[in-house]
């Protein structure tokens, strides 16, 4: 694991036997001609996929592009339920998960079109409604797809998302890759949630997944959006 402040190395084959190493890193701003050529790289219209690794990493690519998106538009209240007295803020709680997938739909909906990658919202499956359905042609495969479920950090049933619901609804759509995409609030503003057996929610996703004996968890890769407004540089 990384982020702009640590590189992260977490090795073992069960969650009791487990080694960790974190390394303190400088943050560096990329150039800005670098972020120029990997965005219009990642518009780039794609006709069809030749293999089904490259329309996965398509799909990985345009939502690691969200949390870029939000951190760049400052659109952080757009997630949260803020009442108002007169000018006074009363509370500030997150939104539901289903007030929060038309937004997150209109995040990706562009890069998926130039893609030709379909999106579909609430594909009903025999086991459920899945929040996202990612389909696309590939070469001599004829269609694919890919889940994506989405869960609060602070849900109770996050860890029941990623072990049980998000396998069953890959089994049940025949989709080889899926993305699980956790809505993380915690910060300031909400302090959920308590992870005392974590460092981090990636960290927690991690090991219910390495304590997992089903194999579809090697296809699955985990996406954590941070929806907490960012403590400004003038109040650290």
């Amino acid at each position: 694991m990384w982020s702009h402040a640590s590189i992260v190395l977490d090795c073992g084959v069960s969650a009791e036997n487990r080694r960790r190493a974190e390394v303190d890193t400088s943050p560096v701003a990329p150039p800005i001609d670098l972020v120029r050529w990997a965005r219009k790289r990642n518009l780039i219209e794609v006709p069809t996929f030749g293999k089904e690794e490259e329309f996965r990493e398509k799909v990985y690519s345009h939502l690691t592009s969200v949390n870029e998106k939000i951190r760049e538009a400052g659109a952080y209240k757009s997630f949260w339920n803020i009442a108002y007295s007169g000018n006074t803020i009363t509370s500030r709680l997150p939104k539901k998960e289903v007030d929060i997938q038309p937004i997150v739909h209109c995040l990706l909906s562009d890069q998926m079109l130039l893609s030709n990658i379909e999106v579909v919202p609430e594909y009903k499956t025999g086991e459920g409604d899945l929040d996202f359905l990612f389909m696309a042609n590939v070469d001599g495969a004829g269609l694919k797809k890919i889940c994506a479920e989405f869960k609060l950090a602070h849900s109770k049933d996050l860890e029941h998302g990623l072990k049980i619901q998000l396998p069953a609804y890959m089994n049940a759509s025949q989709s080889t890759y899926g993305a699980y995409c956790v809505l993380d609030f915690k910060g300031n503003w909400f302090q959920e949630p308590a992870l005392p057996d974590a460092k981090d929610i990636e960290s927690f996703l991690i090991q219910i997944m390495l304590a997992s004996k089903n194999p579809v968890h090697e296809n699955i890769r985990n996406f954590v959006f941070h929806l907490a407004k960012p403590v400004t540089a003038s109040k650290k």
